[in-house]
């Protein structure tokens, strides 16, 4: 399992480097936009497409790496009154019931790109074609709901592991000096 999460993390990263891409040059477009918009009566044609479909990209290519390294927000405040194994438990259910709605999105998601790929759609000013963006969010969630079915099932795993956590608490617990004056 843990090379199918190593190699997992590996095309989070780099979809993550894509969505920091798209993320540095929408930053920019809309810098330019200001200043433009400011300085001269100048503006940047279908800023508001471009914008979107960054957007798009930012979102759905990142979203699978904040997972892996755990950056969705968690409410713990209850749970760390709970047993080990009843955490462990409770977070896999999380992760199931993630990993069902993320599916239910993805299967959505497919259905559309099928749909907007046989109409050709494409933006209304720079005439984009619109169905790769909606690939990406495929993608992206298809790579979300992988990461949260592995999560998961290292959650349940864990549960029959004996509780090390246990023994590396009395190595971490502090000696009683607190470097307080």
């Amino acid at each position: 399992m843990k090379k199918i999460q190593k190699v997992l993390n590996s095309v989070n990263n780099v979809f993550s480097y894509v969505a920091m891409a798209a993320a540095f040059v929408l930053m920019i477009i809309t810098a330019l936009q200001v200043l433009l918009r400011n300085f001269t009566t100048l503006s940047i044609p279908g800023i508001l497409e471009l914008t979107e479909l960054s957007l798009v990209l930012v979102v759905f290519l990142s979203i699978a790496y904040l997972q892996s390294a755990k950056g969705h927000i968690r409410v713990e405040i209850f749970l760390d009154l709970l047993p080990r194994r009843i955490r462990l438990i409770l977070s896999f259910i999380t992760y199931l019931l993630s990993f069902v709605i993320i599916g239910i999105m993805l299967y959505a998601g497919v259905d559309q790109v099928s749909s907007i790929y046989n109409l050709g759609q494409r933006t209304s000013n720079l005439q984009i074609i619109i169905w790769p963006f909606y690939l990406v969010v495929c993608v992206g969630l298809a790579l979300y709901a992988l990461t949260l079915l592995l999560d998961g099932l290292i959650e349940i795993v864990s549960v029959f592991k004996p509780d090390e956590s246990a023994s590396d608490d009395k190595a971490n617990e502090p000696s009683g000096e607190t470097g307080a004056i």
